[in-house]
């Protein structure tokens, strides 16, 4: 446990709630002895950790205050949750060992302590690891479920996995979101499992409803690196433009391990349906409420709730305000020991000014928990409807303050079951069982999950088999050899124009169907020695059938000599909703003589600077005739912005020796770089002993210049003007075709090339 500063232990209980999310969300990794001990573990270390915290922060610091509260509920829920997801996967494994066979109705009876779970587990590894615990430690709120309950968590946790995905076993990746002022942050938080460093973690949001949505922030966010074990929050900001928001946030994670590779997490769409966030309270008549209710278009809900019709009506009466309707008036009649209360509501929306009326009724037998109740809305905007019910009934169902209307956490609302008397965090209203239970039987809200307080958590899964690797050449974009997805292929190339390197990614659309949201995004490229100019991801509507898109990526070298890879990921969404991922091959830039420029000496000159230059060189062998790599060589060293300090020539007995040695100087840092070509060889043959030598200030320019240089000597070009030679060219000038040269207009044939 950590014993450091405050916002140390902050960080620290962050880490476990995150290791929380993460136990029991693969199954092929699932063994229930060490998922139950890290839930305790972790729970009880955090449990900690928080009284530490308690001790030290002042109640008047109301920003730190909120943050321990939202923490601590968080850290309940998600061990609530961890300890569900748990029950779900043992029950299946012992379903698929066949030790158990599900019956209708039967009831998986959950200990509520540690220490009478020992005595049935002291011969696994389970009670080596809870022992080290207090006896008083307590499990997660779940007392027991039946085997219906358990069938629905196992539905909707399934419902939203991407099946053709894996879940990653290497960074961990979960959103939130929450509303702040009017508007919406959506965060990732990355983890990452790794006992190693990754590094260039980009997130990038694909998709968001942009009819009622404007992103606030950039939708690309950028870590330079994530230290193993560590993690990391990037936040993105919404502004909605219309009352009612609802529709699907999609985001993606890449990143690059220490093997150089790139890998692409991806989150399952992040819901929002949203409506009363968005509604300020309007004061209305009777009168007009039910004008609203009788000349307006309207919806309604009828839902059985598990808790007292009275208890329902307290709740209603605390939420409906908090959810910017205005109380209009409240309604409880008892007749024959039956309930009968009704309650209304009027808003209208910020943006629009449309409005919103809601009428409540509750009924149910006085002494039990169970009652009905019929959500009704009318308004001016039917889209809102669906939105606003569902976060009524939501809001309603769920524990809270009866005086304040604070959410409870699974911890409170144990304490509360068993008899407990608790204070609110935030009003210091005394809680206690009778206030929400009227019978025998205690209240059980529809859903077993409930709310997280940093929002709902999105699922992540890594495409592994369905993430392809695209080939290209850096002179034209060709079809890539790797695996397809779906018919759509990504290709890539990059060149220099002028001073500027330009990056394309050609993204082409060979499926039958739309495909839309395509974002390319820029993971990685050498930050040392190139700027990216704008926006490091370009998002496309959409690419029509047979149709492509090609988005461009400017890069400004900041150094003399440039070196790395640029690696781009591209994702869209297929007609099915699902999300895909294509990696483009790493495009590796290697550049110095482009960016230089000539410097004028003399010989004299030339040798002295020399004399306080760092140098190095390489020998190799050509099969070309040494007279004409030299006469290449004389076009080509003016061609890599060389100025030729002096060429000299000579011949003895029948042995060709040429040296050529030129001098320029860096664009960006004016770093001095020299260079000598030395071509010997039996001038009647085709082999040539070349050495290259290069001389300079900045020992980082001379192995990239002696590759640059390689590479240019022994490639084809025309003897006149040195204007490269094409692939077609060459064949037909290999084939003993003449050629004219489409620059200078020279009749070029095979006997220039060989002797």
């Amino acid at each position: 446990m950590v014993k450091g500063t405050t916002e140390e232990l902050f960080h620290s209980i962050e880490n476990r709630i995150i290791a929380l999310r993460m136990i029991a969300v693969d199954e092929e990794d699932f063994v229930y002895e060490t998922a139950l001990t890290v839930v305790f573990r972790q729970n009880y270390d955090a449990k900690q950790e928080f009284k530490r915290i308690a001790e030290r922060i002042s109640k008047s610091k109301a920003e730190t205050q909120n943050r321990f509260y939202q923490l601590d509920d968080e850290r309940s829920l998600q061990s609530r949750s961890a300890w569900l997801r748990i029950r779900r996967l043992k029950r299946k494994q012992m379903i698929q060992s066949r030790e158990y066979v599900p019956k209708s109705g039967a009831v998986f009876d959950i200990p509520s302590n540690i220490k009478h779970t020992l005595s049935s587990i002291s011969s696994t590894g389970l009670a080596i690891g809870l022992k080290e615990l207090p006896s008083e430690e307590t499990l997660p709120n779940v007392k027991s479920i039946s085997s219906e309950d358990i069938e629905g968590v196992h539905a909707s946790i399934e419902s939203g996995v991407m099946t053709e995905a894996s879940v990653s076993k290497d960074v961990f990746v979960f959103a939130s979101l929450d509303m702040v002022g009017n508007r919406f942050v959506y965060k990732l938080t990355i983890k990452s499992c790794l006992e190693t460093i990754i590094t260039d973690v980009t997130s990038t949001i694909v998709a968001y409803p942009k009819e009622c949505l404007h992103i606030s922030s950039d939708y690309v966010k950028f870590q330079p690196r994530l230290e193993m074990g560590g993690f990391v929050n990037e936040s993105f900001v919404f502004t909605p433009t219309k009352d009612c928001v609802e529709g699907n946030i999609v985001a993606v994670v890449s990143y690059v391990d220490h093997k150089d590779e790139v890998h692409t997490v991806q989150i399952s769409p992040f819901v929002i349906r949203s409506v009363c966030d968005l509604l300020q309270p309007y004061e209305s008549s009777l009168d007009e409420y039910q004008d609203v209710f009788r000349g307006l278009v309207g919806g309604a809900d009828k839902i059985n709730l598990r808790w007292n019709a009275s208890v329902i009506l307290d709740k209603a009466q605390t939420v409906l305000p908090l959810m910017n309707f205005y109380l209009l008036d409240v309604q409880k009649d008892i007749v024959d020991d039956r309930i009968y209360g009704q309650i209304r509501g009027f808003a209208l929306g910020k943006y629009t000014e449309k409005r919103v009326a809601v009428l409540i009724k509750v009924t149910g037998a006085l002494d039990e928990d169970e009652c009905v109740a019929e959500v009704e809305v009318s308004g001016d905007d039917d889209a809102m409807f669906p939105t606003t019910m569902g976060e009524i009934a939501d809001k309603i169902d769920a524990w809270i303050c009866l005086q304040c209307g604070a959410r409870l956490n699974p911890d409170q609302v144990m304490e509360i079951e068993v008899g407990g008397v608790l204070t609110c965090r935030y009003c210091s209203h005394t809680l206690t069982l009778d206030l929400y239970c009227r019978s025998d039987q205690k209240p059980r809200p529809r859903s077993l999950s409930g709310a997280s307080a940093m929002g709902f958590e999105g699922v992540s899964t890594e495409l592994v088999d369905t993430a392809p690797v695209s080939t290209s050449t850096p002179q034209e974009m060709t079809h890539e050899s790797a695996m397809i997805i779906k018919g759509v292929s990504v290709l890539r190339g990059c060149e220099l124009v002028g001073a500027k390197f330009e990056y394309k990614v050609k993204v082409k659309n060979e499926s039958k169907s739309v495909i839309t949201n395509v974002a390319v995004t820029i993971v990685a490229y050498p930050r040392d020695c190139l700027t990216l100019v704008g926006s490091p991801a370009k998002v496309m509507s959409r690419v029509e059938i047979g149709g492509f898109r090609s988005p461009g990526f400017t890069f400004i070298p900041t150094k003399d000599c440039v070196r790395g890879g640029i690696v781009a990921a591209v994702t869209f969404i297929d007609y099915q909703d699902k999300t895909h991922t294509i990696h483009a091959k790493p495009f590796t830039i290697r550049s110095v003589c482009d960016l230089l420029k000539p410097v004028k000496s003399t010989p004299k000159k030339f040798e002295l600077s020399l004399q306080n230059f760092d140098g190095t060189s390489e020998e190799y062998e050509l099969d070309w005739n040494p007279a004409v790599l030299f006469r290449r060589a004389e076009h080509f060293l003016p061609s890599r912005n060389f100025y030729t300090i002096d060429a000299r020539v000579s011949v003895e007995e029948g042995i060709f020796r040429g040296t050529i040695r030129g001098y320029a100087e860096g664009k960006y840092t004016q770093s001095k770089v020299a260079v000598t070509i030395t071509i010997e060889g039996n001038e009647n043959e085709n082999t040539s002993q070349v050495k290259v030598a290069s001389f300079g200030t900045d020992e980082a320019m001379l192995p990239t210049t002696l590759e640059d240089l390689r590479k240019g000597i022994d490639s084809w070009v025309c003897l006149s003007c040195g204007a490269g030679l094409n692939a077609t060219q060459v064949r037909k000038i290999k084939r003993n075709t003449v050629i004219e040269c489409q620059h200078c207009g020279h009749s070029l044939n095979l006997t220039l090339y060989r002797k």
